[in-house]
């Protein structure tokens, strides 16, 4: 995107800076790509010359550019482009959806899917025999919603050699019928096995799988996101910032396997420019809930004899191995922990790092801490731990997940509410494809804590409602801080970046129930607009 070096005048709507000083201000100027003035609209004239691009709000909503804080952008751009099971309801239904996308389908391979078994009218998993007949010969893999669980066919199967006998490996599970066969339904590390397969796309289908991402993001009034980065994807994006065609801002995270290459080469956290930044590390610790492979304190209660997974990487010591040279490098390291010792655990490497290692501002993230321990909350505001969230799981999880953990345990779940209540940090974001970009629908659930399909359960809510500050906060300026950025952005006042998101209504004076009808109007990127409803 390229710079446009004309000043603009925002004005004539509700403007929420997010400071703390004033909340509010009548009118914003910007130079370049950087904000230069917001308060009145009388001192804003004197900020003005007669080539100024005057842009009425027409008593609209403007308020920091959202940030996203975990998004897979190429992941997200092959599933736009991919099968959309994520409204079946039925085997009939999954079969019917398949089916249709067939013939539209591109590539040598069926690949996308975002089913869940818990919106089927039976709860069960599929298995190979729903796809086999239509699906032939063609290699198909079907992710569950949550990427920890995925449907294989039986050619895909073939492909990556799993048959009767397959060992199963650390980290995963693969599911075998009562005759020694392979049902087709694969667990975290067994995907792995079936993915190594799968061709990888080429460089100018990375490049539109990221543009059609941001081009969504931009949509929903995101300017910046955090990505769970592949090292095949950053030339793209140095290919992609250098061109110009970056419409949101990117942080990128690599697998903490190449924190030796980091070192090596001297980069260090928040490394590069304002449209594409490095210096973060991600790992897995653990599985997710839908697929039984959260890590647990306790069995699951619908699967009594499994307390779930800890990834090779975390049980080997690996992990903390990695963890402890990246943070000594001031290398920022976010670690994806679904389940209560999952988090415990993490939480542990990091007190330990934290004693061995010098101190200096290391802002370690866990990457959902969806379910905790009472005694591990405090925990975080004591380490400095950044607990980055997806309340649009809750919305999605909400009105199965205690038939997984019982009602007790979910008294435990995604505590927003306590998290923030005791000093720690918290930022949002989608885990796009897994659900919605739509940080509008994130906040609602994080201030409502309503469910998909299900009326609102009390053993979800208790003390963990949040208020509306908060939860735009969490997309802004908590944001922001979890990837170094909060002198740059996150929140509207001079010297910052011209970050803007317009809504057609002011979310603090929106009844909670009519926030899913808010829509975005407007998104600014460096002050260019780069969406327009």
């Amino acid at each position: 995107m390229k710079t446009d070096r004309r000043t603009r005048l925002f004005f004539n709507g509700t403007i929420y800076t997010g400071c703390k000083t004033t909340q509010f201000c009548e009118a914003v100027v910007t130079c370049d790509e950087h904000i230069v003035y917001a308060g009145t609209l009388q001192e804003a004239k004197r900020h003005v010359s007669p080539k100024t691009i005057h842009i009425d709000l027409d008593g609209a909503f403007m308020l920091p550019g959202f940030i996203d804080s975990h998004i897979h952008l190429v992941w997200g751009g092959e599933y736009l482009q991919s099968v959309n099971l994520s409204t079946a309801n039925s085997r009939e239904d999954f079969i019917s959806k398949l089916k249709s996308f067939i013939p539209q389908k591109t590539g040598k391979w069926i690949l996308g899917g975002n089913w869940n078994q818990f919106n089927f009218d039976k709860l069960q998993l599929p298995d190979k025999s729903w796809i086999d007949d239509i699906t032939g010969s063609i290699p198909t893999l079907l992710h569950r919603m949550d990427y920890h669980i995925a449907l294989a066919n039986s050619a895909a199967l073939a492909i990556a050699g799993i048959k009767k006998g397959t060992p199963i490996p650390e980290g995963g599970d693969i599911l075998f019928d009562s005759n020694g066969e392979p049902t087709g339904i694969l667990k975290d590390a067994a995907i792995d096995i079936v993915t190594a397969h799968v061709p990888k796309p080429g460089t100018q289908q990375m490049k539109q799988y990221i543009k059609s991402t941001l081009t969504e993001a931009n949509k929903y009034g995101i300017t910046s996101v955090h990505d769970i980065s592949a090292p095949e994807h950053i030339p793209v994006l140095k290919d992609l910032e250098r061109k110009g065609h970056l419409t949101c801002r990117v942080y990128s995270r690599l697998p903490i396997e190449q924190h030796q290459d980091f070192i090596n080469i001297g980069i260090t956290r928040n490394f590069g420019k304002d449209y594409l930044k490095l210096g973060s590390l991600k790992a897995f610790a653990d599985g997710s809930l839908g697929a039984g492979t959260a890590w647990m304190f306790e069995h699951f209660t619908d699967e009594p004899g499994n307390a779930g997974v800890a990834m090779e990487i975390m049980s080997s010591g690996k992990l903390a191995e990695y963890i402890t040279r990246a943070d000594a490098h001031h290398l920022q390291v976010s670690i994806h922990a679904i389940g209560d010792k999952a988090n415990h655990e993490v939480l542990n490497i990091l007190e330990r790092t934290s004693k061995q290692n010098k101190p200096w501002d290391r802002r370690f993230r866990v990457e959902h801490a969806q379910h905790l321990h009472p005694d591990d909350v405090a925990r975080f505001g004591v380490l400095g731990a950044i607990a980055s969230m997806q309340p649009l799981h809750l919305h999605e999880d909400g009105g199965w997940m205690h038939s997984r953990i019982g009602v007790d345990r979910c008294k435990g779940a995604y505590m927003f509410g306590s998290l923030i209540g005791s000093g720690a940090r918290v930022c949002f974001g989608s885990d796009f494809p897994i659900v919605s970009l739509d940080p509008i629908a994130g906040i609602y659930s994080a201030v409502t804590r309503k469910v998909k399909n299900s009326s609102p359960r009390a053993e979800h809510a208790g003390g963990e409602l949040i208020t509306m500050q908060d939860a735009i906060d969490c997309y802004t300026k908590n944001a922001a801080y979890a990837a170094f950025e909060e002198n740059c952005k996150g929140t509207i006042e001079p010297g910052k970046l011209a970050d803007f998101a317009v809504l057609d209504r002011n979310l603090f004076l929106t009844d909670y129930d009519e926030l899913p009808k808010i829509k975005v109007l407007k998104t600014f990127v460096g002050a260019k607009e780069v969406y327009h409803s």
